[in-house]
């Protein structure tokens, strides 16, 4: 976990009625930013492919 504003690896949780998949490491790093009133949890800017496997990773739209 970072600090607002700093820079880490992105970490996924989906809840659903469903499915749960507790903490998937995505592929991407960015800056951890402030809630948002309509949104109130954290949020990620400047997302890029992570720097440890970045040569590794073709960049493209999905």
């Amino acid at each position: 976990l970072v600090s607002m504003g700093g820079t880490g690896r992105v970490k996924l949780y989906t809840l659903t009625k469903e499915f749960f998949v507790p903490g998937f490491l995505e592929r991407d790093e960015g800056e951890r930013e402030p809630p948002y009133v309509k949104y109130p949890w954290d949020g990620v800017s400047g997302v890029r492919p992570y720097h440890a496997i970045a040569s590794q990773t073709t960049v493209g739209v999905y």
